[in-house]
């Protein structure tokens, strides 16, 4: 049902677009419902330098902090796949904290536990 109305309302906001540059709406908002032209697509992945199956972070010692991607220029980002090893309870998704910084900011734009953020709550109680 989310999904649905997620596309309900994208569809609606791109219909609505030549309506509003008609009556003389223009700016940041009207710009997010104009479909783009001249966009690229992009993909950011982990792999094994030395073409073998170990692109991992292994062994990282309490308050130490890994980059997983850094890109410059404007982009979206509409797909993220993490595989977490050793399961619940061994490790618990809370340990681990997903910062997202953008737009040069020093403070992140998104900091969360990286369960939660993805909606994983196994093992809570």
């Amino acid at each position: 049902m989310t999904k649905h109305c997620a596309v309900g309302l994208v569809a609606m906001g791109l219909l609505a677009a030549p309506a509003l540059q008609a009556q003389g709406v223009d700016g940041t908002l009207f710009d997010l419902a104009r479909v783009k032209q001249d966009v690229h697509s992009r993909r950011i992945s982990s792999f094994d330098r030395s073409g073998g199956n170990n692109d991992r972070f292994e062994h990282i010692p309490d308050g130490e902090r890994r980059t997983l991607f850094e890109v410059e220029g404007a982009g979206m980002i509409n797909h993220i796949w993490i595989t977490i090893a050793p399961p619940p309870p061994a490790l618990s998704r809370n340990d681990i904290i997903l910062r997202m910084y953008w737009d040069g900011q020093e403070a992140p734009a998104v900091e969360s536990p990286i369960g939660p953020f993805f909606g994983q709550g196994w093992d809570e109680s």
